[in-house]
């Protein structure tokens, strides 16, 4: 057998050229494999909303355009200090490092004397800036960043100035490369309209001093990657972010809450109250009597209006509300006596509420004309502003809270019959047959002899009137009462025209003829604990309200 064939000198050296050449192009194919994998991994980490800065990683052939056809080039321009306008902290740093801030200088976020421009073809050459302008801008986004952005504070905001010099000089470099990344980013969406390029110097300050706290160094290979990944965190708050580069910013709640008094349920609870208490008068009574003595011709009336008017009110009678009806009604938005206790839901918080109310107004007003009588600088009362604003917000949410549903309508119709029966009462015919002198009068002499006995009408007309003005004044602060913040609710400066001089004569007439002691108007007046309501009715099955009344408690929350 013969041996195996030996390879000649040339075939050797063509083989190991060859394997040279696979091993090569293998190599090559695993390393270009390795970078595309890197390119997804990081635009995965980036996340889709932060496609800017993931997107800045890669070398770009995008036209820049310019901001008209001429050609102007772009600049560069920080947003924050733009929104700033112009302020004393602006002026103060800027100054510091020799520029101008308004004309000839910096103005609206652009520093004057960036160089370089847009180019036509490549957008790879940026605009920079000078190096005067550089440290004032870093300078205002490390005090932003620190949250040391008021001159007035004299020594200590000096100091803050002074260490945000110190911290960019001290990594001048690093610093600079990373504002040349955030530019870099910004040529992929530049402003819409100038096409002037958009960073902010509170995340070039972020971004440089997390890098910086990691052991970043100028010079990095991963640069523009480090500074998407830090910019990405500083955005979104993601687990690679120093904490000392996090703010705690608490939400708006108040952004997020639908008006909680309802200024259409307060106008509906102003007809409600007027109608309630002249029900207590017995008004509705009194029509009602008339009626039944004009049908059995027992009114010394003959033909003419009054008989007409009668005879409309006597017609319509199956389309009004009963006195049953009108009695749960009252019930279920201020709580009044009467109607079907079987049905009704009457509202047992509003009476001190409304007491809690009207007397530290009473009391506030009393002091305020104290202060005006001696002509003391400023008032010096124990009662304040926030005091009264919280009252009222505890009032004017439970009477909107209870007057859902039909209380509007209810009030419309309401006031319409109200309406109506005056006209009777005030009937010159009417008032003759009674002796009375007007419709008040009348009510009296028909409560006494046909209704088992007259109320107090002027307790109860009183009643009416000033609860009118005070639920209106409710009403017309609706929007103010449903907001947070500090603001003077009420205003009795007596030259101002639309002042609340009313609603205090309001709250003193209703505390006059209730009989409300002084007393009580001091310990009413007193702070007290918010009420504990909902701001719109709750939906209860029936069977769980059957349950919670067998264990004594009401479906709207409250105990019998």
């Amino acid at each position: 057998m013969d041996g195996p064939t030996k390879k000649s000198k040339k075939q050797r050296e063509d083989e190991r050229e060859s394997g040279g050449s696979k091993r090569a192009e293998f190599e090559s194919a695993q390393a270009e494999a390795a970078k595309q994998m890197a390119e997804q991994m990081h635009e995965e980490t980036a996340g889709d909303g932060k496609d800017r800065a993931a997107r800045g990683t890669r070398r770009r052939s995008v036209t820049s355009q310019s901001t008209s056809t001429g050609g102007n080039p772009m600049q560069i321009i920080f947003e924050d200090i733009q929104k700033l306008a112009d302020n004393a902290f602006v002026r103060a740093v800027n100054g510091n490092f020799g520029v101008v801030t308004g004309g000839g200088g910096e103005v609206g976020g652009i520093y004057p004397g960036q160089t370089g421009g847009a180019s036509a073809t490549t957008g790879d050459t940026l605009p920079t800036l000078l190096p005067e302008a550089m440290a004032a801008a870093i300078a205002i986004g490390i005090l932003e960043r620190d949250g040391n952005t008021d001159p007035s504070a004299g020594q200590s905001f000096d100091n803050a100035l002074a260490l945000a010099g110190a911290e960019y000089k001290g990594n001048k470099d690093l610093y600079d490369q990373v504002f040349a990344a955030l530019v870099g980013f910004a040529e992929e969406q530049p402003d819409p309209v100038t096409k002037n390029l958009r960073v902010r110097a509170n995340e070039w300050a972020t971004v440089a001093q997390a890098l910086a706290q990691q052991g970043v160094v100028a010079g990095d290979i991963h640069m523009v990657e480090l500074v998407a990944a830090t910019l990405t965190n500083s955005i979104g708050a993601g687990d690679g972010r120093a904490p000392s580069s996090m703010k705690i910013e608490i939400p708006n709640f108040e952004a997020l809450v639908f008006r909680q008094i309802i200024g259409a349920n307060l106008d509906g609870a102003r007809g409600i109250y007027v109608v309630g208490m002249l029900d207590e008068l017995k008004f509705f009574g009194t029509i009602e009597k008339l009626v039944e003595l004009w049908q059995v011709g027992q009114l010394p009336i003959g033909k003419g209006p009054a008989s007409d008017a009668l005879y409309k009110y006597w017609r319509d009678s199956a389309t009004r509300m009963t006195e049953i009806e009108r009695r749960n009604l009252y019930a279920r938005t201020f709580g009044l006596p009467g109607g079907d206790a079987s049905v009704r839901q009457p509202n047992v918080e509003v009476a001190d509420l409304w007491l809690r109310f009207v007397s530290p107004v009473s009391q506030y007003a009393r002091q305020f004309q104290v202060d005006q009588i001696f002509a003391r600088g400023k008032l010096a009362v124990s009662i304040n502003q926030e005091q009264i604003k919280k009252a009222a917000a505890d009032l004017a949410g439970n009477l909107s809270l209870h007057c859902y549903g039909m209380a509007f309508n209810a009030a419309l119709e309401l006031i319409k019959q109200l309406k109506d029966g005056l006209g009777i009462l005030n009937d010159p015919e009417i008032k003759g047959a009674f002796g009375a002198k007007d419709p008040w009068q009348v009510i009296d002499q028909v409560a006494t002899t046909e209704l088992g006995g007259a109320r107090n009408s002027v307790k109860y007309r009183t009643m009416a009137t000033s609860g009118d003005v005070i639920i209106g004044w409710l009403a017309k602060k609706a929007d103010q009462l449903s907001k947070t913040g500090r603001f003077d609710i009420i205003d009795l400066d007596p030259t101002h025209a639309n002042n609340d001089q009313d609603l205090v004569d309001a709250c003193d007439q209703w505390l006059a003829v209730t009989g409300t002691s002084e007393g009580s108007v001091e310990q009413y007046a007193q702070p007290s604990d918010a009420v504990m309501q909902p701001t719109r009715p709750i939906q209860i099955p029936s069977v769980a309200r059957d349950l919670l009344a067998s264990v004594g408690v009401k479906a709207n929350g409250a105990f019998k």
